[in-house]
């Protein structure tokens, strides 16, 4: 398979934004699409792709898990992982992968090959969701408060306190 003169892999990668991997297993050398170059950060023209590159871009703190996937690789099982690359410019991108061990004739694991892609908006969506839903929270508290308080014949007419007592459980959004 070659990724580079590959139309329909192109495509792919231009619309869904990912990129692909295929290495033999146990070797350096690795064959990597145009799409996870950029991914990667890095210029097909310039970078020699490599298992050695792929390790030494990633965030020192996940490179372990590349450990564990070389581990899968041997054992033929599946890889799904996330981690972050750094690049050039020293920041962080963070990527998942999902792989697939392909094994010769004999049965032993031959080549694997993954997909790979940026999963940085899906992670700032889920905390935008999640912030959402504490503000949500803290408003629902602060009405049921409020209902409470005029059920009660509990609120001051004192427009200060009464504005105490009202926005005390909005304080936490802060």
């Amino acid at each position: 398979m070659d990724f580079k003169d590959s139309v329909a892999i192109q495509l792919i990668e231009d619309k869904l934004g990912c990129g692909f991997w295929k290495r033999n297993v146990g070797a350096d050398e690795m064959e990597w699409s145009r799409g996870l170059f950029r991914l990667y950060g890095r210029d097909p023209e310039r970078d020699r792709a490599s298992y050695t590159l792929m390790r030494q871009t990633q965030h020192p703190e996940d490179r372990l898990t590349f450990d564990k996937i070389d581990g899968n690789v041997r054992a033929g099982t599946l890889f799904d992982r996330e981690y972050r690359v750094v690049l050039r410019d020293g920041t962080t991108r963070r990527l998942a992968h999902r792989g697939q061990v392909i094994f010769d004739a004999k049965g032993k694991p031959d080549f694997d090959v993954a997909v790979v892609w940026d999963v940085a908006d899906r992670k700032q969506l889920l905390e935008e969701v999640l912030a959402e839903e504490r503000r949500l929270r803290v408003i629902l508290e602060a009405l049921d408060l409020f209902i409470r308080l005029l059920q009660t014949g509990g609120l001051d007419l004192d427009p200060v306190v009464a504005h105490s007592q009202l926005t005390a459980p909005l304080t936490r959004l802060s």
